[in-house]
Parts: C-alpha cells; structure tokens; sequence
C-alpha cells in the first residue's frame, strides 16, 4: 500500500511532466526575442575586461546572466535552443523549489497546488523559454529562501551548511537582477526580526559575508543608477497595476481565476484549525514590499516596473491564496490539481495563444514576409523596413535572403519619405511595409493614399508587416468613418461650418479663423479593438506655402484631455509648390492607457493664422495589431 506522501509524490510527477511538455514543446523552433538578442549581440568581445566595460555594464542589469551567457556560448554554442536551454532547466527547478517551500512552511497540499499553478501559468512558462535574467531570478530566489527559511524555522540543525546555501542563493539573486537582489535585501533584513536571537550575531556575519560577494558590482551598480534606464519606452504603472498583474498570472482567463477562486473557497472549508499569522506577515513582506517599491520608485522618480520584475516575489502571491489550505488526502489533491493543470493549459493554448504568438517571430518574418511579398509581385517589389538593423541581417544570413529594400531611418523625414512613395507609386503596383511596435504610423495612410488597397496585414508580437497594392484586394483593413463632403450642408458628427466659407475649392481657412470646426465622437464607437489606429488624411491648397498648419487629433474626457497629436503639414510637403497637398496623421491606440470611454476629437489648428482651403478630409479607423503586445496584455 502506498502512503498519503507517496501519493502525492506521483501527483507532483504529473505536475512535473505537465511543465515539462509545455516548456519544451518544439523546443528547437522557438526562436529569440528582441532581449535575447540584445543579450547575444552583447557576448560578441574577445575578453572579460571588453564583456564587462561594454557588454553588461551598460545594460541596465547586474552582470551576472550576461557573463553566464558569454562562457555558455563560447563552450556549447550559439544555436537558440541551446543558449534556452538553462532558463529551461531554471524554470523546471523553479516548480520544485516551490513545491519544496510550500511543503516546509504549509504542507504537501499548498506545494501541490503553488506548483500546478505555476506550471500552467504563462508567465512562468514563457521565462522558462527565455534567456534573460527572468527565470533564473526565480529558481536563485526560491534557493534563497529555501536555506533561509531553514535558519529561520530549525536554526540548531546544520546552521553553518543552511547558511553557506543562504549566502549562494543571496549572492546568486544580487548578480541576477536588481529586483532579485531587492528582495534578497528583504528577505534578509526580515529575517533580522524573526530568527532566535542566541543565532542573530550568526545570521548578521551570513549577511556581511553576502555584502562582501558583492562589493566588486557596486560601481557597476551607481553607474547603472545614474542611466535613464527604461523611462524612454516604460510607461508610468497605472493604480490598477496590480489587479492586472494578478490578471496576468492566471492568464488573463476569468475560467482560470474561477479555479483560483475556487480554491480558496475550498480551503475556508479545508482549512488549518490554527493558523500562525507569522507565515501570511513574511509572505505579504515578501510579495507587496517589493511590488510597493517598485510602483512609487516608478511614480515619482524613474518608471522600471513591469510584471516581468515581479517574478522573484510572485510565489508568494500563491501562498498567500492558498496557504489556509489544511493537508488533504490524496484524492483531494489529485482532483485539484487536475482541474488547474487542465484549465490553465487550455488557457495557455486556446486564450493567450501563447505557441503561435511566442513561436512565430517578427524579426524573421519581417524578412520572410517581404521575400513572400515579392514572390507575389510580377516586379521588385519597393519596400521599407523599420525594426533592428543588426537582427534582420542574423536572419538574412541565416537563411541566405538578401536586404533589398529601404531602412525606415535611410529617410531624413517624412517629407522624402512621401516623395519616394509617390514616385514608387507611379512605376509600381505593390509595395511593402514591415515595422516593429515602436514604427511611426503616419506611414500607413501616406503609403496608403497611393496604395489603396491592402493585399495582406501580418501580425506578430511586437510587428506588423503589410502588403499594399493599387489594384483590388483580398483584404481591407480600414472603415471609412467620416469624408466632408462640401457639396452637401450635412456633416455628421462635425461643428457648424460658415456656408459662405465653402467653394466649388473646398472649406477656407483665413488667417482669422485659428480652430476649424471640430469631428467629435465617442471613441468605442469609433474603433473594434483597443489596438485600432484613427487616421486622417487631408488634401488643402493655397496660394503660398502653409508653414504652421497642424492636422489635431485629440482623446479627451469632458474637460480632461487624455492624448493629444498634432501633426504639421509641412512635415509632408514634397516642395514649396503651392499645388495640392497632402497631410496624415494616424493615432496609434495601444500606446494610449485610459481611453475607454473617452472621445476622440479631429480638427485643423491654423496656427501661424494662414490662408488655405482644404479640399478634402478624410477619417478611418485601421484594423490594428490585436497580438502587439500579446505576450503580456490581454488579448
């Protein structure tokens, strides 16, 4: 007969082998991210001393990972699988080491459970199939606290060997990451208040020992503390930050939180008849603390936070939910674990999409795309790319492609950018465009205003690649939500305008007037996903160039304006001629927080009050990129 331990034993087995198929699935396919990359790029120097001034020391991060990276590829390789492969075999000690703490501190049920979780949660899996200091700030963490949580509980049974397994968790933790080290420094300074006082002056020398490991990156550190960091592209975090991280975790699936919730319903009813609040006062420290830190650092100093740094506490989010859970029998435990393993994998396959979003990557299909799009076309296809110069040509050389096409940043603006459209547009039926998240839209109505047609839109995490065309297309990816029509006095949606300003050459604009009147709509009804684009597209003349002329589009809620846009005329002006000509401006959604609910607001502002007619004025909403960031974001 086997016994209620060996029982679970299998159980765990089974979570085990359930993590391991979803971490390793086609593991050779699974290509790097935009950070791995950066990360590789970063190991090509000749010697320590070159790896440290100008591969890890500018990066942001403690050092540790990137020199692990330098002599892991110079000894096994350079092959995407096998640079993974320690982040796998981090992520898979990750799921024992919290089953091991939620065992020691709780029982073989709270082990069970954390660990199910864990193995089906996205955000443990994707950093398990990740090189980057994610993953292995987990598993350093969960060493960490699995010797301290033995100085803690039985500081008479081995203390020495439990504190040596401290110090390496600790140091490993402050060369990892700097959110890791955080909570290294509070797990440590916790354990100042909690361990047997006759084992303090013990557990005071562990600490200075720590310090000492990690005096030679204290340079490193004020360096990196005096970078701009991540504020250039980070957003400030919002006040629901937290809901959505914990959103996140469970994979953004209300059946997943359900299951959660369940749980916890459950363990009110299978509950410990005692319960020591000492356990839930070090858990709250150890998952809030860090969490608080980083979102007021972020607030009022630099933003840094991002759910990808909470990774080193969020275990103990798990044992917060479920730590009130007595130890139950077997069947009980097989039964619960179940449900999450099936629920949570469904959610990671059908809901967050996570095989065909992570495998297929922008990088290499930005190059394979092209190359499809001129296997289309009858003629050498014109092109502009706009992504990682240093990536695209990995992929070129890896599959023995060439780059013929042009560099977004070969373009001194957008004024020669339209002169090239439009010349292309006059020899050439087709044209491409590939560009990473960060890409200026105003490139999509200009290329589209003389390639009207959209052959094919394909979207990949953090890209999005199009085939545009001038004859009729298999796909249309944009709505016609208002076009001024002056030869009616019916303008939906718009303010009044002055009759007597409209002519056989459009609406005239005198130096008198500084705001035209204004397109206003509330913003759901405007779009079909939080990813959409609003576009504009203007054509105006005049008898002398329009210097200060600005095509406005703004997001407000009553009184508080959430975004604004403005973009000049003269910033797509192919000459001084004072022809016809055209102005863009596109609105890019997924970059804005907050604007549900709120209405977007379309106008002229003549702001160097001169004297033009617009002829035509034309607004659309653009099917957008709904995986953009759909590693990370709701779907």
């Amino acid at each position: 007969m086997r016994t209620n331990s060996q029982h679970n034993f299998l159980i765990f087995i089974l979570i085990i082998v359930i993590a391991f198929l979803l971490r390793g699935y086609n593991f050779f396919e699974i290509p790097f991210t935009h950070d791995e990359f950066s990360a590789y790029f970063r190991t090509k120097f000749d010697n320590f001393s070159d790896l440290i001034a100008y591969g890890a020391r500018i990066d942001g991060h403690p050092v540790g990972i990137q020199v692990f990276l330098y002599y892991w590829i110079q000894v096994f390789g350079a092959e995407e699988w096998v640079v993974k492969l320690p982040f796998f075999l981090f992520g898979m000690a990750s799921i024992v080491g919290i089953y091991k703490l939620g065992k020691l501190w709780f029982n073989d049920s709270v082990g069970l459970i954390s660990s199910a979780f864990m193995a089906v949660s996205q955000f443990a899996v994707m950093y398990s199939q990740i090189a980057r200091p994610y993953i292995s700030g987990l598993f350093f963490t969960l060493l960490m606290c699995w010797y301290w949580s033995k100085l803690i509980k039985t500081p008479n049974e081995r203390f020495w060997k439990n504190g040596v397994g401290f110090i390496l968790g600790a140091a490993l933790c402050t060369y990892n990451h700097h959110f890791s080290m955080l909570l290294a420094v509070i797990v440590g300074l916790t354990g100042v208040f909690v361990i047997q006082r006759k084992f303090l002056l013990k557990y005071l020398l562990l600490g200075v020992i720590v310090l000492v490991l990690y005096l030679p990156h204290l340079e490193i550190l004020f360096h990196q503390m005096s970078m701009k960091g991540v504020e250039g592209w980070l957003a400030k975090p919002e006040n629901d930050f937290i809901i959505e991280f914990i959103r996140y975790i469970f994979n953004y699936s209300w059946w997943f939180l359900l299951v959660a919730f369940g749980v916890v319903l459950f363990g009110f009813y299978k509950r410990e008849q005692t319960i020591t609040k000492k356990r839930y006062v070090l858990f709250s420290i150890f998952f809030f603390v860090p969490f608080l830190i980083g979102f007021f650092y972020s607030i009022y100093v630099n933003a840094l936070l991002q759910f990808s740094v909470l990774i080193f506490s969020y275990p103990f989010l798990y044992f917060l939910l479920f730590g009130h859970l007595k130890n139950l029998k077997p069947k009980y435990n097989l039964g619960i674990v179940s449900v999450i393993l099936v629920v949570g994998l469904s959610s990671l396959i059908f809901e967050r999409k996570h095989y065909d979003i992570l495998y297929n990557d922008h990088f290499e299909h930005v190059l394979l795309d092209f190359h499809d799009a001129k296997k289309q076309s009858t003629e050498n296809i014109p092109a502009i790319i706009d992504t990682r110069k240093d990536i695209v040509h990995y992929y070129a050389k890896k599959h023995d492609l060439d780059t013929n096409f042009y560099w977004y940043d070969e373009f001194k603006d957008l004024a020669e950018i339209h002169q090239f459209v439009k010349t292309q547009a006059e020899t050439h039926d087709n044209f491409y465009l590939g560009a990473n998240s960060r890409f200026n839209p105003m490139l999509m109505p200009l290329i589209q205003h003389y390639f009207p047609n959209v052959i094919w839109q394909r979207n990949y995490f953090i890209g999005t690649h199009f085939l545009f065309s001038k004859s009729n297309s298999r796909t249309q990816s944009i709505t016609q939500l208002s076009k001024l029509d002056f030869n009616t006095n019916d303008y939906p949606n718009w303010g009044e305008f002055d009759s007597s300003a409209i002519s056989s050459h459009g609406f005239y604009v005198d130096k008198n007037m500084e705001w035209t009147p204004a397109f206003e709509k509330p913003i759901d009804s405007c779009i079909s996903h939080q990813n959409d684009f609003i576009e504009v597209a203007l054509e105006y003349n005049s008898t002398e160039k329009v210097e200060e002329a600005v095509l406005v589009i703004s997001v407000d809620r009553g009184e508080e304006q959430i975004h604004w846009l403005g973009i000049p005329f003269v910033d797509f002006q192919l000459s001084d001629s004072t022809d016809s000509q055209k102005a863009f401006a596109s609105l890019k959604l997924s970059d804005i927080r907050g604007f549900k609910g709120a209405a977007v607001k379309i106008y002229v502002w003549n702001k160097g009050k001169e004297d033009f007619y617009i002829s035509d004025l034309t607004i659309f909403r653009r099917n957008g990129n709904p995986i953009i960031y759909g590693l990370f974001e709701k779907l």
